[in-house]
């Protein structure tokens, strides 16, 4: 040792690696590229034999030096970002499995954690998603198109329900926000519209006669709207509201009225083999205040097929006198 004085001797090995600094460089990396898997092993054995000291150093150190190493990490990672980005996705790619386990577990743990931050995120970062989102599409459009099918053919239901119950927490939301894109995309929407129905006339129909079997209140609804409109047609008149206001009950309510009038036989699932029939028909109304008050519920009644088509249009009514609740 060139001295006994340990600070003489600290200022001597600062002064002499400064001087020699390329050159212990040089001979490190050297040793180190000629001893590379001998030095692995030593390393290796040395953490796990002062784990726990290793850990408790290591956590003070982060402790001490918390901002000095924050924009460290934040400077590194902007003048490498290529290089660990690719570092990142090789590691993705031979750690797939051990990944999405390690995941998966973080996720059940910090659940709320996470929700929160992604909700912060979207709303400080939007307009940038956007881009990137619209950017993607772009660039990707063939293979995103083709995921989302994939995605939504394996899901349909919990998609579904999914959807379902959105839109029953945030009916008003939705609502304001269709009715805003479809004002802003009136023109492009209703083109898009009459294409798909020209190009898939024969999907949507079998599509609409299978939810109408399925659902006797859809169909029950699409039947009296359809009766009205025509109806309101006929007399070259448009049609003054929707049908539940010129009804004068919702649906639910006018399907009960109906079934408290069945008679043996009668059950929604043979409807069609029963009519529902106006007792007083619409085209017995002269004007459009006529018409009107004939679409009330309480002129509604369920009549077997035979009997409403033989009943025609015949009524003895005088249609002034009738007056509904």
């Amino acid at each position: 040792m060139p001295y006994k004085d340990k600070e003489k001797q600290k200022e001597y090995f600062a002064k002499y690696h400064s001087k020699n600094r390329d050159k212990r460089n040089k001979q490190s990396a050297k040793y180190h590229a000629e001893h590379k898997e001998e030095l692995r092993e030593q390393s290796k054995r040395y953490r796990l034999k002062y784990q726990e000291e290793i850990k408790i150093r290591k956590t003070k150190y982060n402790l001490e030096h918390k901002e000095e190493i924050k924009n460290y990490k934040k400077e590194y990672a902007l003048t490498h970002k290529g290089k660990i980005k690719e570092k990142n996705r090789k590691y993705r790619l031979a750690n797939k499995d051990k990944m999405k386990e390690r995941g998966g577990k973080y996720r059940l743990t910090h659940k709320e954690e996470i929700k929160e931050y992604k909700a912060k995120y979207h709303l400080d970062h939007q307009q940038e998603i956007k881009e990137k989102r619209i950017k993607y599409y772009l660039t990707h459009k063939a293979e995103s198109k083709e995921q989302t099918t994939k995605y939504h053919s394996d899901h349909r239901e919990e998609i579904k329900k999914q959807t379902k119950e959105y839109r029953a927490k945030n009916r008003a939301e939705k609502k304001w926000c269709d009715a805003k894109y479809y004002l802003a995309h009136k023109q492009e929407i209703q083109e898009y519209v009459a294409k798909y129905r020209l190009s898939h006339q024969q999907e949507i129909n079998k599509r609409c006669k299978e939810r109408r079997l399925e659902n006797t209140l859809l169909r029950f609804s699409i039947n009296l709207r359809s009766r009205t409109y025509h109806a309101f047609k006929r007399m070259k008149l448009n049609k003054p509201t929707k049908t539940e206001t010129l009804l004068g009950a919702d649906f639910e309510t006018v399907m009960r009225h109906i079934e408290s009038q069945f008679i043996f036989g009668m059950e929604w699932a043979n409807y069609g083999k029963w009519h529902i029939d106006h007792k007083i028909p619409l085209a017995k109304a002269k004007t459009e205040k006529q018409l009107i008050k004939l679409c009330h519920f309480t002129n509604l009644q369920p009549l077997w097929e035979e009997e409403n088509l033989s009943k025609g249009n015949k009524t003895n009514h005088v249609i002034k006198e009738i007056k509904f609740g």
